[in-house]
């Protein structure tokens, strides 16, 4: 982000990095503390009155509202730089290509006089031929063998990226949407909206619609017309259960689900 500040517009005095111990987050303070802070600096902005550009009324802005780069330790505590510089700095993870020449002090193409840096910002890269590309100051066939020439050329067939143009699809910023014309007033125009949407309780209907069809929640036991189908085998078949000397036979309310009860003492 801090490169494509620079690219862009020159500076990056706009940005202020705020680091922590808490992978991803930080510190847990810093939901609440940048809110309030930018809020403040903010405040400093408005109040200024100068005619000069607000991106120099912003940046100027930082000592008044005391906005400056933050560290806080493991315990919560402002720390000095330093130790987010050993302790965060190291867990910055790069890219795959950023370490295969991407980024950082690389000379665009391997050539150079301009650098690649940071910004990786290509996602989809415009691209040259391999052996257009320099390695260290040396050409391709300088550096690599025939053998290992023929297998870079089969491997990167499409070719390798090219840093001195930008990737496929880059464009300007899209800015902000406004409800005001060129001149500052505040549009009223536009289609009216139609009637709000209703909804209707429907759980009431499905239940009514259960009942009436003889149905139930599947939550319960087997569905009746699955018992209807094995009463139906079991007379099929003449088996019934039948109580034997010592055993009375137990009759159980019949569910829906028409079950035989099993023999008891």
């Amino acid at each position: 982000m801090r490169d494509r500040l620079i690219r862009e517009h020159g500076t990056a005095d706009n940005q202020v990095l705020w680091e922590g111990q808490t992978p991803l987050l930080g510190d847990a303070s810093f939901v609440d503390d940048a809110i309030s802070k930018v809020d403040e600096w903010l405040a400093v902005v408005e109040a200024d009155r100068r005619a000069v550009p607000l991106a120099r009324k912003i940046i100027e802005a930082k000592d008044d509202a005391g906005v400056t780069e933050r560290c806080v330790a493991v315990d919560g505590a402002d720390a000095p730089l330093e130790l987010c510089d050993a302790t965060v700095d190291p867990t910055i993870f790069s890219s795959p290509r950023i370490e295969a020449g991407g980024g950082g002090d690389a000379p665009v193409n391997g050539v150079g006089p301009a650098v690649v840096g940071f910004s990786d910002e290509r996602l989809d890269c415009e691209t040259m031929p391999i052996d257009d590309f320099a390695y260290a100051g040396q050409s391709f066939a300088e550096v690599f063998t025939p053998e290992q020439q023929d297998g870079s050329r089969a491997a990167f067939s499409t070719g390798v990226c090219d840093y001195s143009k930008p990737g496929h699809g880059f464009q300007a910023a899209v800015p902000w949407l406004t409800y005001e014309d060129v001149a500052g007033v505040v549009i009223y125009d536009g289609e009216p909206m139609g009637d709000p949407p209703t909804s209707e309780y429907f759980a009431a209907a499905v239940a009514a619609a259960r009942a009436n069809s003889g149905t139930r929640p599947s939550t319960g036991g087997s569905s009746p017309v699955v018992a209807g189908a094995g009463a139906l085998l079991l007379a099929a078949l003449g088996t019934r259960p039948a109580a034997s000397a010592g055993q009375r036979k137990v009759t159980r309310p019949r569910t829906p689900a028409s079950s035989w009860a099993g023999a008891s003492p």
